[in-house]
């Protein structure tokens, strides 16, 4: 890690090098990475600190080490940005309603509310909320999802439901017909019903519902980086899927004959739709072909056509084209038994090729059997904590030998369930994918969501300072800390 002091580089030049590590073209689609935040006038990155999350604690830490760079695993900003106030710092992603909503009509003294559409937009506008699933908006609002909010940093979505039902899941039928009020106000709580609004009607939740709320975005945090003309960045996925990141970290808890991602990147040109192989007579060689393929278009048709050569064996040529380019191709290779220029043996759609190396989560084979409990011990030592969560196979016992570990950082679920080990590592699971592990004959090690990650972080530091030649601070946030302690 590089402590010393320094002159600093342009952040263009940091970037660079960021990029040369993991691209962000790596990163997951639904992922939000790389720069997020770019101070408006541009001073040199002399200080970087590296975080796996960016709370205010972190934020308050790297103001007072005069940060330049703040490099967050996790993106702070994930939603769209609708304002950067310093009102809040998050929602909640996920809330149980039953308790919640108990409590909110007992603060609020509300008995009836409109059911209406203008009611129903204005609430959800003035918290910057929206529902999990487009609303179905009928006269009665039965269907639609209407937000309450719980305190400044919680609000919940209910679901309109009679008053008069007996079984909260089963709603007797309402009035579709019946035409909605004027909107009125009224305090303390919302309003009062319209008096075309059926007179039992109420908002009530369906009992074991869970809403999902889009999370509100760290707005305090963002404000004070632009206030502090500090720049952030975020790699999050690109990072679990590039080489030697990550997933490879974690995989070094073990002594590995062979790791190999779960799940390949595949890389995809965009300018290619089709994949083209073209057989080599015995007269001539991969490099004729290709230098025939080249005579035989012009500049303006390589302009307006794009091919791209693949790897492949001396008796074949590969290539990715577009499909303007498969015309050309088809008079070029005639599709024969025995070609004087190469035979056209197949077209198909170009599904891209898997980068070596590159990919989410790892399947690890050891290089020898270990027992379970071993394996324990490895992972404690390798991430630096004092206890994991593990969940023996049903059909094992402690003394067990594992020889494949499956492995992915953070929360693995969707990428571990189906596939084959003995073991799988991950940050958190859900309970029930845990069981259904175990039953599988497959143990389970869990060591928080954030833990899982952050070693990585300490490698890196001494990394990126090598690839910035040192001239550039690199620390580690010692604010940085899982939530989740076991006492």
């Amino acid at each position: 890690m590089a402590n010393k002091s320094s002159e600093g580089l342009p952040l263009k030049h940091v970037l660079s090098k960021l990029h040369a590590f993991a691209s962000p073209a790596l990163a997951e689609s639904w992922d939000n990475v790389g720069l997020l935040v770019e101070p408006v006038t541009p001073r040199p990155i002399a200080n970087i600190l590296l975080t796996n999350d960016l709370t205010e604690a972190v934020m308050q830490e790297a103001l007072e080490l005069s940060t330049d760079l703040i490099i967050s695993y996790h993106p702070p900003i994930f939603v769209p940005l609708k304002s950067v106030t310093t009102k809040t710092w998050k929602v909640v992603t996920h809330v149980n309603l039953d308790q919640v909503m108990l409590e909110w009509f007992s603060q609020h003294r509300v008995k009836n509310v409109p059911i209406n559409e203008p009611m129903m937009q204005r609430k959800a506008d003035e918290f910057s909320l929206r529902a999990m699933r487009p609303a179905v908006i009928t006269n009665c609002f039965r269907h639609a999802y209407f937000v309450l909010p719980v305190n400044e940093e919680t609000a919940v979505y209910v679901l309109p439901t009679a008053a008069s039902a007996e079984d909260p899941d089963d709603p007797p039928p309402v009035d579709t017909n019946s035409k909605p009020g004027p909107y009125t106000e009224q305090q303390p709580g919302l309003s009062t019903a319209p008096s075309s609004a059926p007179p039992d009607f109420h908002l009530a939740v369906r009992r074991g519902t869970v809403a999902e709320i889009s999370p509100r975005l760290h707005e305090r945090l963002i404000a004070t980086c632009l206030e502090n003309r500090v720049a952030l960045y975020s790699p999050h996925t690109s990072w679990d899927v590039v080489k030697d990141g990550v997933n490879d970290w974690l995989a070094r808890a073990f002594d590995n004959e062979k790791v190999t991602p779960l799940m390949p990147h595949i890389n995809l040109d965009p300018n290619s739709s089709l994949r083209v192989d073209v057989s080599v007579p015995s007269t001539l060689n991969r490099v004729s072909i290709l230098q025939a393929l080249h005579d035989r278009t012009t500049q303006a048709d390589r302009e307006l056509v794009h091919y791209n050569v693949l790897p492949s064996s001396e008796n074949m040529v590969s290539l990715t084209c577009s499909e303007s380019f498969k015309h050309l191709l088809s008079d070029m290779f005639p599709k024969t038994s025995h070609g004087s220029s190469g035979d056209l043996i197949g077209v198909s759609k170009y599904e891209g090729i898997p980068v070596s190396g590159h990919g989410t989560g790892r399947l690890c084979v050891l290089k020898k059997p270990i027992s379970i409990l071993e394996a324990v011990e490895r992972v404690k030592k390798h991430i630096g904590i004092p206890y994991v969560r593990l969940a023996l196979a049903s059909d094992k016992d402690q003394d067990a030998l594992i020889s494949t570990v499956a492995l992915c950082p953070g929360s693995g679920t969707s990428v571990l369930k189906g596939v084959k080990a003995d073991l799988w590592l991950t940050g958190e699971m859900f309970h029930h994918d845990v069981l259904d592990a175990v039953h599988k004959g497959t143990h389970v090690i869990l060591c928080n969501h954030s833990d899982s990650e952050r070693g990585f972080l300490t490698s890196f530091a001494d990394t990126l300072a090598k690839l910035l030649d040192s001239k550039v601070s690199v620390k580690l946030s010692l604010s940085d800390c899982d939530p989740l302690k076991t006492v």
